[in-house]
């Protein structure tokens, strides 16, 4: 007997179907949309997304590899920097945990993408690179950056700027 994956996939895979074959709605739904990706830390993919038309409400983000869904999340954590640059309430980070079978040593390139009115909207900096055993093995490890283990740079921010 084959096993079929979980409900939520499904539909999600379903609901990809079905943007793919969409057009733009009129009146482009992702003017208001604002999001960042800070990075891929010990498996984890993280950043923030807002729509900015309507702050109050959560975004559900998605990580897609060679087309397929293999990680989703609703923007919903909170973030000390999104609340003090008046990013609405805070409450708009997201965790992407990667599976294991991407953690492979491969290299590999994960698209980040918020779903909006009907549309998939790729984040800024929303193509992350994997390098599976980089990711999995050297935690708080961020290619090019000095950012601590939580995915943030220090002092909370999205960017650190030098005094003097």
């Amino acid at each position: 007997m084959e096993s079929r994956p979980p409900l939520l996939i499904r539909r999600l895979r379903a609901l990809l179907r079905r943007l793919a074959r969409a057009r733009p709605p009129q009146g482009d739904r992702r003017a208001g949309i604002e999001g960042f990706v800070d990075g891929c830390v010990a498996g984890e993919i993280r950043g923030w997304a807002l729509d900015a038309d309507h702050p109050n409400r959560r975004m559900h983000v998605l990580a897609l590899s060679d087309g397929r869904v293999v990680a989703e999340a609703l923007a919903d954590l909170s973030r000390a920097d999104l609340m003090r640059h008046g990013r609405g309430d805070g409450r708009h980070a997201f965790r992407l945990r990667l599976p294991a079978a991407l953690l492979d040593g491969e290299r590999r390139t994960v698209e980040v993408q918020a779903i909006a009115g009907g549309t998939l909207v790729r984040l800024k900096r929303g193509e992350v690179v994997i390098e599976g055993a980089d990711a999995a093995a050297r935690p708080g490890a961020v290619a090019g950056s000095r950012r601590d283990a939580s995915g943030i740079w220090p002092g909370g921010g999205q960017t650190r700027r030098r005094k003097g």
